[in-house]
């Protein structure tokens, strides 16, 4: 089955931590194989840590490689702490409100 590139899938993650990790790379993979438009909201995170930063570059990468369109969207001030902290905000190339 081929990726759906008439809809976005809407994914809203409440945590980023090293506890949700596998679950989260699970959900993120699936999502990579059914979908061509992906759009993470991420103003319902409250916790994040280094594997959720690691699952956010790996999910932004293989979705380049596949050439499918992703974005972080409505990043939770947590979020931004983290993404401020490692220097990555450029990297995801994504509207940031600060």
């Amino acid at each position: 089955m081929g990726a759906d590139t008439t809809q976005v899938a809407l994914i809203k993650p409440q945590n980023m931590t090293i506890y949700e990790a596998l679950e989260l790379k699970a959900l993120f993979f699936d999502t990579l194989v059914q979908f061509q438009k992906i759009e993470v909201d991420l103003s319902q995170v409250a916790e994040i840590d280094c594997s959720g930063l690691q699952l956010m570059v790996s999910f932004k990468n293989d979705a380049l490689k596949q050439k499918k369109s992703l974005v972080f969207t409505a990043h939770s001030r947590e979020v931004i702490k983290l993404l401020e902290l490692f220097n990555m905000t450029q990297f995801f190339g994504d509207p940031v409100v600060l």
